[in-house]
C-alpha cells in the first residue's frame, strides 16, 4: 500500500458523500420546482404522472447511479491506486457470491418485518406511500416499459451504489473505524439518500448486510450480486402481487415465515463470517470483520 493510499481517512468518505447528498437534493428540488412552474403537467395527477412514469423513474436512477460511480471511480485516481484495489473489486470465490445474493432473501423478509414495526408504531412518519407509487410504476407499466426500468433499477444501484457505499465509503471508514462502526455509518448515509424515512431504515438495514458481506469476503462483487437480486425481485413481486411491495409494511409476514428467515440469515451471517475468517487468516491481514 502506497504512502497516498495510506492517506485516505473516514472524513474523505465523509467530504465526498456530502457532496453526492448535495446533488441529489439539488435534483429533488430541481424536480420541485419544475413541478411549480407547470412544466411537468398542469395538476397534481399530472406532475406526479411524470414524475413517477417508468421512463423518468429510469433516467432518475442512471443519473444518480452515474453521480456515485463517478465518485468511486475519481477517488483511486486521487489516490495514486487502482479501482480493483481500493475499490475491492478482486474476484471471490464462487460459493461466497453464490451465499451472500442467496441470503439477500431471507433478509429481506426480516427488514420487511422490522419496517412492519415501524410504520405500525408511526404511520404517519414511516408512511407507504413512496412503496406504493414504486409498485405502481412496475405493476401499470407496459410490457417494454417494465423491461427497461426493471434493468436500469436492477443493474444501475447494484452498481453505482455499490461502488461508492459499499467499495469507497465503507472502506474509507474502515480505515478509522472498526468494522462494526464502519459498516453501520455507512449503511445509515445509504438511507439517508433515499430521502425517504420508511425507505430509508429498510436500505439502511439491507445496507449493512451488503457491507457485512463486502468485508468478509474482502470483494465487492458479493454485495454487488446481492443488491441485484434483491432490486430484481423486488421489482418481480411489485409487477406481480397487485397489492404491491408496500403491503409488507403495512401487513407483515406470518411468524413462521419470519422465523424461518431469522434462521436462515445468521446461518448466512456465520458462514461469511467463517470465510472472512479463514480468508483473513491466510492473508496475514488486518480483518475486516466486526469481531475485529
Amino acid at each position: 500500500m502506497n504512502d497516498k493510499v495510506r492517506c485516505l481517512r473516514w472524513w474523505h468518505g465523509a467530504v465526498f458523500f456530502a457532496a453526492v447528498l448535495t446533488i441529489q437534493l439539488l435534483l429533488f428540488a430541481a424536480a420541485v420546482l419544475a413541478g411549480s412552474m407547470g412544466l411537468l403537467g398542469r395538476t397534481a395527477v399530472e406532475v406526479s404522472a411524470s414524475l413517477f412514469s417508468p421512463f423518468a423513474i429510469a433516467a432518475q436512477v442512471l443519473f444518480t447511479c452515474s453521480v456515485l460511480t463517478g465518485f468511486a471511480l475519481t477517488v483511486p485516481r486521487a489516490f495514486g491506486t487502482t479501482a480493483r484495489d481500493l475499490l475491492a473489486l478482486a474476484p471471490p470465490r464462487s460459493s461466497a457470491l453464490v451465499l451472500a445474493a442467496a441470503g439477500v432473501v431471507p433478509v429481506g423478509i426480516v427488514v420487511d418485518e422490522v419496517t412492519f414495526l415501524l410504520h405500525a408504531a408511526a404511520p404517519g412518519l414511516f408512511d407507504t406511500r413512496a412503496l406504493d407509487t414504486f409498485s405502481d410504476v412496475f405493476a401499470l407499466s407496459g410490457a417494454a416499459s417494465f423491461a427497461l426500468v426493471t434493468v436500469v433499477v436492477t443493474v444501475g444501484p447494484a452498481l453505482g451504489e455499490e461502488l461508492f457505499f459499499r467499495g469507497f465509503l465503507l472502506r474509507a471508514f474502515r480505515r478509522d473505524m472498526p468494522a462494526t462502526a464502519a459498516i453501520v455509518l455507512s449503511a445509515g448515509l445509504f438511507g439517508v439518500l433515499h430521502l425517504n424515512a420508511l425507505q430509508g431504515v429498510g436500505a439502511a438495514c439491507i445496507g449493512a448486510y451488503l457491507g457485512f458481506a463486502a468485508l468478509a469476503t474482502g470483494s465487492l462483487w458479493p454485495a454487488v450480486g446481492a443488491h441485484a437480486l434483491n432490486n430484481l425481485l423486488t421489482s418481480v413481486v411489485a409487477r406481480l402481487d397487485p397489492s404491491g411491495v408496500g403491503s409488507a409494511a403495512e401487513e407483515g409476514h406470518s411468524v413462521l415465515l419470519l422465523v424461518a428467515s431469522l434462521a436462515a440469515t445468521a446461518m448466512v451471517v456465520l458462514s461469511l463470517a467463517r470465510m472472512g475468517r479463514d480468508r483473513e487468516g491466510e492473508a496475514g491481514r488486518r480483518p475486516y470483520l466486526p469481531s475485529s
